[in-house]
């Protein structure tokens, strides 16, 4: 039904209500002669517009001010100019607690015009926002706001935000000593996912809307895949641990349950190390192995007790390869071609 070409019209219709008729025209020069006029209104003037709706919620301002485009454009340049801003401060941040001297200078006045506040006014766009999701969990009900993965990823950065932003406060007002350390890769977290947030805006895109629903789509055949991957992933990361955990020599690459875990998983993007399953080619011989003396002469292990350790060891993992990467890639990678075909 929405896609029936008279609805699309109707849709199209209620979008562009309110707005000139000569932005209402398609095609890249269009598009260039739109841009100054949209950052003119939709940046600039938008702290203006916003107060006036708020203090005048019937007047012909606030009325185009909660227009669709409108309020989608508003909000599009408010998180573009609010994460140009988080990335300069918290470049700034991390650069001026290189030391204690340096953090407590981040308290004088200059730093506190220059950082403080524009972190205090973080602060607050990050509340805003909760209350904006708030606002959306009720409309559109808790069960359908968890299946939209753009909008628990968002929920999941202003949290992060919020640590960041409550960390700096109490690390410069309270502590007088801004520790870059533990807020080091708090911040670099806050910047990529925000980054990727931006992704969620041009979802409207002719150029790239189709892709990013897609790519939404797929998700829910990305967690079923790595649900059976971490099934899988866990027997074969037990038996070869199991395998490998009392073989002598500390130089042994297969010691450790977490290792083998992260091993198995690197093995889907092609990071494969054979030789760290072989475990007499990574122990230094005394004897030769048709012998049944111990190897390096500090074990209780032959060579032929050990051969069969190391062939069960391939085996396991060639298994794992042909089960894994063989056959649920390319199942999933046809899961996401029917995901694609069906958003198409």
């Amino acid at each position: 039904f929405v896609s029936e070409y008279n609805c699309q019209q109707a849709i199209a219709i209620e979008w562009m209500k309110g707005q000139p008729k000569w932005c209402r025209e398609f095609g890249f020069g269009w598009s260039m002669v739109r841009l100054p006029y949209e950052i003119l209104i939709f940046g600039f003037l938008q702290p203006i517009l916003a107060m006036i709706a708020i203090v005048w919620p019937y007047s012909k301002i606030a009325e185009y001010v909660f227009l669709p485009r409108t309020s989608f454009m508003m909000e599009t340049f408010s998180f573009l100019i609010f994460l140009a801003i988080h990335i300069k401060k918290s470049i700034t941040l991390l650069h001026s607690g290189s030391n204690k001297n340096a953090a407590i200078n981040v308290i004088d006045f200059e730093h506190f015009v220059s950082t403080s506040l524009p972190m205090m006014y973080h602060f607050l766009w990050v509340i805003g926002s909760f209350l904006k999701e708030y606002n959306v969990i009720r409309y559109r009900g808790l069960k359908q706001y968890l299946i939209d993965v753009w909008r628990l990823t968002y929920i999941f950065w202003l949290v992060m935000l919020l640590a960041l932003y409550t960390k700096v406060g109490v690390d410069i007002i309270v502590v007088h000593d801004l520790s870059t350390t533990s807020m080091r890769p708090l911040a670099c977290f806050t910047i990529t996912i925000g980054v990727l947030q931006g992704m969620r805006l041009l979802e409207n895109s002719y150029f790239l809307g189709k892709m990013l629903l897609s790519f939404q789509k797929m998700v829910p055949d990305v967690i079923r895949f790595f649900c059976a991957f971490l099934l899988i992933g866990t027997s074969f990361a037990f038996g070869l641990f199991l395998l490998y955990d009392d073989i002598p020599g500390e130089h042994l690459r297969y010691k450790g349950f977490d290792y083998m875990i992260a091993k198995l998983f690197w093995a889907l993007f092609g990071v494969h190390d054979i030789a760290s399953l072989s475990i007499i080619d990574s122990c230094s011989p005394n004897t030769s192995s048709t012998t049944n003396d111990s190897v390096n002469g500090d074990s209780h292990l032959t060579y032929d007790e050990l051969m069969p350790l190391e062939q069960s060891g391939k085996l396991m993992y060639s298994i794992y390869c042909v089960t894994v990467i063989l056959v649920f890639l390319n199942v999933i990678i046809a899961m996401m071609s029917d995901t694609y075909s069906k958003v198409q």
